[in-house]
């Protein structure tokens, strides 16, 4: 693989785990000289595992992330989720709404963009069907 084609995978791969992921790729002279690991929510957040594999050539690690990440996406997506719909129950209940502005002190937008819809239907089944909803700031009401 090129690393315009690296790059162009660990983009492809980006997109598919979430806004805050990191992922990694070494080489090294050992028996299996290409590692890769993914952390889902960024390397300082260790609320859910990093996710390693090792392979012989590039377009293996990256068949083997497709796979790790396939078998550990509705996890991680659950967590951030949860986290997300925690957060909007609070903040609407502690000032009976959740705005865009306040949710972004716990998240960044384009966490909410990638998580928002279904945080929402959650803190909807949470509390027993209550509609919630995020407010947008004012500006983006105005365009």
């Amino acid at each position: 693989m090129t690393p315009a084609q690296i790059n162009n995978a660990l983009e492809r791969l980006k997109a598919m785990v979430g806004p805050k992921a990191y992922i990694a790729i070494t080489m090294s002279s050992d028996t299996t000289p290409v590692r890769a690991v993914i952390y889902p929510r960024g390397v300082t957040d260790m609320s859910l595992p990093a996710l390693h594999v090792n392979a012989a050539t590039f377009e293996e690690v990256f068949a083997e992330l497709d796979t790790v990440w396939l078998q550990h996406r509705a996890k991680h997506h659950h967590v951030s989720i949860r986290k997300m719909a925690l957060e909007i129950i609070d903040l609407t209940h502690r000032s009976g709404q959740c705005t865009e502005a306040e949710l972004r002190k716990s998240f960044p937008a384009d966490e909410i963009k990638f998580f928002g819809s279904d945080a929402l239907t959650m803190a909807a089944e949470m509390s027993g069907g209550r509609q919630f909803f995020i407010l947008p700031e004012p500006a983006a009401l105005a365009a």
